[in-house]
């Protein structure tokens, strides 16, 4: 193994564990609507809350993303997850819904910093034509994060969920292993006498430790990108993407048409994900962990599918993949009012995070692709601050249907949103001809032959 080799399997490494630590740090975001709500917010309020954080992004990921592209993707990187350590903090000390608000909006910022720089410095040295490939498995990090975040956080604010599901499968099995169940019984009792303290503070310490542990590992093991460039140029690799103006990505139909689908529909997506732990928690009767539970096995049972889709996505039309999960998508949040259970909703959240992968990962190897002919930082800065402004308007928007009419209509106003999304970009895919987005499928079939015939 050559140290060029060496070097990127330890920037891979260590970006993908301080993802997954931090993003399970801040993963209490999808459980944040239940406090905002204890808190008082309700209805117009709700939605702004809900909307605090993408408006954050949304200001500011275009000039971190085109900043980070002159060598400085380590350090937004590490300042983004030191942010997230004293955001931690400050969640604890917000005793009020505006006070919630501006701590979200603050959290929002730091996320800018970290995902779609990290993104791009992946992005940089990921071979042409395994843009799928290289994403999928990147964006397990974020999905493991996602996934085991609001699963933790609803055991650190309601452990006696979970201890008394644990006490009913012990004394199930008590006639079966009498001296083991009665040991474990007693530690199970021990466990809920020492949680009844717990509540939403335990959330926030819990917060706090993990993101620092990411702080730690980012900061000491993480190579300065502008070394890891200099190492790549000397090894004759792919040379770095360049860095234009945000106006010259624009005038391109294909960029320009990824960036109108990714607004349209994370309106329709914002709209759903949000209010789902609200829907769980106030119509299906679910408790915290229950609905940590939901949005944890709606983000990590996907994982087990990107390996394939990414493959996919290096080998067929990606705008395909694209429609099909958004299509899918919206079809299943229409019926999302019909599960008002447990069960039902879990199964169905978990077919929604399965066809999303789909247009989540062509979507991302495409923004890669575009990155390097305008700049890797610069286009997923772009690409992040269209998904941002949709939850930005989801926010406000679905807040004040819900507050006039029910939260029924917020699902299908997001199951709109997704297909009007959808027309946008066929729209723009017809003005840039459809050549250009079958031609990664061409250009791995012929790299993978030319790899093949030199082994």
């Amino acid at each position: 193994m050559d140290n060029q080799t060496a070097l990127e399997k330890r920037v891979f490494t260590v970006l993908f564990a301080a993802m997954a630590i931090s993003m399970t740090g801040t993963g209490f975001g999808p459980l944040m609507g239940i406090y905002a709500r204890e808190l008082g917010a309700a209805g117009f309020l709700l939605g702004i809350f809900a909307s605090s954080f993408p408006a954050a992004r949304a200001l500011s990921q275009p000039f971190v993303g085109h900043l980070s592209d002159r060598g400085y993707k380590k350090f937004f990187i590490a300042v983004g997850i030191l942010i997230f350590v004293l955001v931690s903090f400050g969640y604890r000390l917000a005793g009020s819904p505006m006070g919630l608000i501006w701590m979200r909006f603050i959290h929002g910022f730091a996320t800018a910093m970290v995902m779609p720089v990290a993104i791009a410095y992946i992005g940089e040295m990921t071979p042409k034509g395994r843009e799928g490939a290289y994403t999928s498995i990147f964006n397990i990090s974020f999905m493991i994060g996602w996934g085991i975040g609001p699963m933790l956080a609803g055991f650190l604010w309601e452990p006696e969920d979970l201890l008394s599901s644990v006490r009913s499968f012990l004394e199930f099995f008590s006639p079966l292993i009498p001296d083991l169940t009665r040991k474990l019984t007693m530690l199970v009792a021990k466990a809920e006498e020492s949680t009844q303290s717990w509540g939403i503070h335990t959330v926030f310490t819990g917060m706090a430790l993990t993101t620092s542990v990411a702080f730690a590992l980012v900061v000491i093991f993480l190579p300065s990108d502008r070394r890891f460039m200099a190492s790549r140029d000397g090894n004759g690799k792919n040379q770095p993407s360049s860095t234009l103006p945000l106006r010259v990505l624009l005038q391109d139909n294909t960029a320009l048409g990824l960036l109108v689908w990714s607004l349209v529909h994370s309106i329709g997506r914002g709209a759903s994900l949000f209010f789902i732990s609200v829907f769980a928690k106030e119509v299906a009767n679910v408790s915290a962990f229950g609905t940590g539970i939901i949005i944890s096995l709606y983000t990590l049972i996907p994982i087990l599918f990107y390996g394939s889709i990414g493959r996919l996505a290096d080998r067929m039309s990606r705008v395909k993949l694209i429609v099909f999960g958004t299509i899918g998508r919206a079809a299943l949040y229409a019926l999302l009012p019909l599960t008002v259970t447990f069960m039902p909703l879990l199964s169905l959240c978990v077919l929604i995070g399965i066809i999303e992968a789909f247009s989540a990962i062509a979507s991302t190897a495409l923004s890669v692709d575009l990155g390097r002919q305008y700049g890797m930082g610069s286009v997923q800065g772009a690409f992040q601050t269209a998904q941002s402004l949709g939850m930005l308007a989801a926010g406000p928007v679905n807040g004040i249907i819900f507050q006039a009419f029910t939260i029924n209509l917020v699902f299908f106003n997001g199951s709109f949103m997704e297909v009007v999304s959808i027309l946008f970009l066929l729209i723009f895919i017809k003005m840039s001809g459809e050549a250009r987005w079958q031609r990664r499928s061409e250009e791995f079939a012929t790299e993978h032959t030319e790899s093949s015939e030199k082994r």
